[in-house]
């Protein structure tokens, strides 16, 4: 077995960029200041049978971010894709697994936290009533019996 080769510092401590300065890696600048843009083709695609959930969890991203004060660039749309990908295998599932790589993803886009499906439906089925429309809304007469 042989030897590990050298990490870039320490062939900066020893000299050998000063001896021979073409080795010296040039940096790949990958990094993208461009927006996130609209979703993928696949997404949008009208034959696919998941296209739509696709969709929802694309633009529920962007929400969410939004939300968060992130600003998603070009550079991560992969990553983003991968976490609709995977939110909507999760709301299908709801497996560990599933959910920790939604997870995973979320922190390293610097996202909150993306509700579950359960935690959609509970919202869904809570009724939407505020202070304001029980104060203002008179209530019902007592119900009479008809004999």
């Amino acid at each position: 077995m042989g030897r590990r080769p050298k990490s870039d510092a320490e062939k900066e401590l020893s000299g050998a960029y000063v001896k021979n300065p073409q080795r010296r890696k040039k940096a790949v600048a990958c990094e993208s200041d461009g927006d996130l843009g609209q979703p993928p083709a696949g997404f949008t695609n009208k034959f696919s049978p998941t296209s739509l959930a696709h969709l929802e969890a694309w633009n529920e991203i962007k929400v969410v971010a939004k939300a968060s004060g992130v600003q998603l660039t070009d550079a991560q749309r992969i990553k983003v894709e991968a976490l609709a990908r995977a939110m909507v295998i999760m709301r299908r599932s709801e497996k560990t697994s599933d959910c920790k790589n939604v997870s995973e993803l979320e922190k390293e886009l610097g996202l909150g936290k993306i509700p579950t499906r359960r935690e959609v439906e509970k919202v869904a089925e809570k009724p939407d009533a505020d202070e304001w429309s029980r104060l203002t809304t008179p209530p019902a007469p007592p119900a009479t019996r008809v004999q």
